[in-house]
């Protein structure tokens, strides 16, 4: 079996969406990406050519548990969704959370995801020093991703950004926990905490048919966890990461686009 076709089935057992396709990009560094409106994975052309098996395997199932679990596109006001800093904000958060679930769901693949993280931050740490120690709003992003992953602050990096981090923690903490269940609930059991929760009545309002047939289980859990999820950053991560900005008097964008750009990308209709 060629590794596109391993990574294809890979795609299809992760996200529990058998409409998942993957493609491999045109473009040599084309970063890799999920697409909700299409429902496709694109893989990253150099990648593919030159990294490792298990590194593709490692990113390809991270762009699966997207398709699996993010729905934050549904739920953030049409107005906030060309909102920079709020974007790059959720994708940090987002990117813990579904690699929290995705280790829980397959634990096999926990080496597959410590080659790729280990290498992006090596090579973000590497390229971004600067940055890191001037600006604080990426500082602030990448040093919630990196504390996150290497389970202890980073050093080096704007104070500022320190301090707003230890501040923002454990919201943070719980957002990144805010993850749906392994395994898909029968679907009795899960049909009534979804009619209760809040996020049953925002999808009545958009005019998605509550509950419908073809709502899988595991659906419902995505969206209920991806609600407690965006409250706990709208609530408690936000408004701090405004601050920031305004103390600061930077903009998050380059620092967003860099860390996008090594790290893998999230496409949001």
């Amino acid at each position: 079996m060629k590794l596109i076709e391993e990574l294809q089935s890979l795609a299809c057992l992760a996200s529990m969406r058998p409409e998942v396709t993957v493609h491999l990009g045109d473009a040599l560094g084309g970063g890799w990406s999920f697409n909700w409106a299409t429902a496709r994975i694109e893989v990253d052309a150099a990648d593919y050519a030159l990294r490792p098996p298990d590194f593709c395997r490692g990113l390809l199932l991270h762009e699966a548990a997207h398709a699996a679990v993010t729905r934050y596109h549904e739920l953030i006001a049409p107005a906030d969704r060309g909102d920079r800093a709020l974007l790059e904000l959720l994708n940090v958060v987002e990117d813990c959370r579904i690699e929290t679930w995705l280790q829980r769901r397959l634990p096999g693949c926990a080496p597959w995801i410590r080659i790729y993280n280990d290498h992006s931050f090596a090579r973000v740490l590497r390229e971004q020093e600067e940055m890191l120690r001037e600006q604080a709003a990426p500082a602030f992003l990448i040093g919630l991703l990196a504390r996150w992953w290497f389970g202890r602050p980073l050093d080096g990096i704007h104070p500022l950004a320190v301090a707003v981090i230890e501040e923002v923690w454990p919201a943070f903490g719980r957002a990144a926990e805010s993850c749906p269940p392994a395994q898909a609930p029968a679907r009795d059991l899960v049909e009534a905490d979804y009619r209760r929760h809040p996020v049953s009545a925002g999808y009545r309002s958009l005019g998605r048919r509550d509950g419908a047939a073809e709502d899988h289980p595991m659906e419902l859990c995505a969206r209920m966890s991806q609600h407690d999820m965006w409250m706990e950053v709208k609530e408690g991560i936000l408004p701090v990461f405004r601050r920031l900005l305004e103390e600061s008097g930077e903009s998050s964008h380059e620092g967003g686009r860099r860390l996008r750009r090594s790290v893998s990308v999230t496409v949001v209709p």
